[in-house]
């Protein structure tokens, strides 16, 4: 059995140089073992391309990755392994797994149609593949290992698990198949560690309250009574607070559109997507998968019934509660008064239209994608959002497993800020940490974050708009962009979080 990745690279460079036999045991002690073969030898695929426009902008703040183009990602790959060039893992590993996560659809669409499924495109992307097993083998860094079997999952890119098949192939393809048995061997390896480590938890050295700039930014859940408390408005007339929403049944609109109006501002619009749209619909499956479908399932079939009796508040107890009876926000505005706005999209004409109308002090952001920044511009201070997670550490998705899975169970929280062009790197208004308790899920979890950031969301924004609280500057290097993490990383995550709890004591 192989325990140890030297032995992974020695077995590769077996099958590798003995390319005209077949090797019976490949799993058996070796001897004399060539040097490891890395980078591959490409010259009988022809010179690499230059890098062209697409790799150029790779070094970019916000590089658009519109299009992917054949030489963008053999002279990405050139780039990796380019003995010459000292600086390129450290330059080049983090932007080229923003390419790779945030265009991974593009990608295998790309690849497909312009390659076909021929040596060139696996191998071109097995190169990737490979150089991101490197980056995390190096950093330790698991969005690299998520990156990476993300690519490998492509049906057609991964024929070579079959040993015996590739041993029957011609030269190239048994090449291509032991750079692919080098790969799947390496993964096996990483999950097989990361499934038998006990993780040391890792205790964050969070700020105390008042400690510091960030420690100003640290709190504790309120109540709904300071909530929605009477406040001392900077201007004579109050404030006014536009709310977008990802549907006309999100309960999560509902609270927070009540909190805001129970805590004296006035809620001019409520900008509300539609939900039959199917451009919405396919970049939702292209961007979540089929989580996209228990989604749905939960939050516009069930709806409360989706809530289960549980030892924490949740979402639906937080509605009860506050004796919020609308099933719609329909009804909300129209027992409120309040403007009600739909929309394809929150960055639609016709939202830009509204906000110029009602001139905002803020919008307090409850979903419905992406926001543009034209939107950003016309939304008076900005658009404030609750992040499921602790900012300026964990910017992205799945920031509620990630933590986990890094064994670092006491950073985990939500944050309260503006949102800007990146990815969650707007000025940070508030954040609140979560501790866990015996017997939780991480989906239990999540649920037990809802209530608290409607809170979070409405109180600070409440006390944005009094001037009772400084937003701080996010500095970009002071944290990370995490992406969807990768099923069996997901899975990790759960077993590291149940062995956790586990631990605790009870109360």
């Amino acid at each position: 059995m192989i325990t140890d990745l030297a032995q992974i690279k020695e077995l590769c460079s077996a099958l590798l140089s003995k390319r005209d036999c077949i090797v019976k045991d490949p799993l058996g002690p070796m001897a004399n073992l060539e040097p490891f073969l890395a980078p591959m030898d490409m010259q009988s695929f022809g010179e690499l391309p230059g890098p062209g426009e697409g790799l150029e902008r790779l070094g970019e703040q916000e590089p658009a990755f519109k299009n992917l183009q054949q030489s963008t990602l053999l002279a990405l790959r050139r780039l990796v392994y380019d003995g010459a060039a000292t600086d390129v893992p450290a330059q080049w590993g983090e932007a080229l797994l923003r390419f790779c996560e945030i265009k991974l659809r593009g990608l295998k669409t790309h690849c497909r149609r312009q390659w076909g499924r021929g040596m060139a495109a696996r191998l071109g992307l097995l190169h990737v593949c490979a150089f991101f097993l490197d980056c995390y083998h190096d950093s330790k860094d698991m969005r690299y290992l998520s990156a990476a079997l993300k690519i490998a999952d492509l049906k057609w890119l991964i024929a070579w698990r079959r040993l015996a098949d590739c041993l029957k192939g011609e030269a190239d393809e048994l090449t291509l198949g032991c750079f692919g048995l080098r790969i799947s061997l390496q993964m096996a390896h990483a999950l097989n560690a990361l499934a038998s480590e006990r993780p040391t938890c890792a205790v964050v050295d969070k700020p105390a309250k008042g400690q510091g700039d960030r420690g100003k930014l640290v709190c504790v859940d309120p109540d709904i009574a300071q909530v929605t408390r009477k406040r001392q408005w900077p201007k004579a007339s109050p404030p006014r607070v536009c709310v977008f929403s990802p549907s006309r049944y999100s309960l999560y609109t509902l609270a927070v559109t009540e909190l805001l109006l129970r805590g004296g501002v006035e809620v001019p619009f409520v900008f509300v997507r539609k939900l039959l749209n199917f451009k919405r619909l396919r970049f939702e499956i292209g961007w979540a998968g089929r989580r996209v479908f228990k989604k749905i399932w939960a939050k516009l079939v069930l709806r409360k019934h989706y809530y289960s009796p549980e030892p924490f508040e949740t979402l639906s107890d937080l509605m009860d509660g506050l004796e919020i009876r609308h099933r719609t926000i329909d009804e909300l505005c129209k027992t409120h008064s309040v403007g009600l706005r739909y929309c394809r999209t929150l960055n639609d004409p016709d939202v830009l239209d509204g906000l110029a109308d009602c001139r905002p002090d803020i919008v307090v952001f409850t979903g419905g994608g992406l926001i543009r920044q034209p939107v950003l511009d016309n939304a008076g201070d900005g658009v404030v959002n609750c992040h499921m997670g602790v900012l300026p550490s964990y910017r992205g998705m799945d920031v509620v497993e990630w933590p986990i899975a890094e064994g670092r169970m006491s950073d985990m929280g939500f944050s309260v800020h503006f949102m800007a062009r990146g990815v969650d790197t707007g000025p940070i208004i508030r954040v609140q940490y979560v501790g866990s308790q015996p017997g939780l899920t991480i989906a239990q979890l999540r649920r037990k974050f809802e209530p608290l950031m409607v809170r979070a969301i409405v109180g600070a924004s409440l006390d944005y708009l009094e001037g009772t609280v400084t937003p701080q500057t996010q500095l970009i290097e002071d944290g990370k962009q995490y992406f969807m993490i990768h099923p069996l990383l997901r899975h990790v995550a759960e077993k590291r979080y149940s062995q956790y709890v586990r631990s605790l004591p009870e109360d």
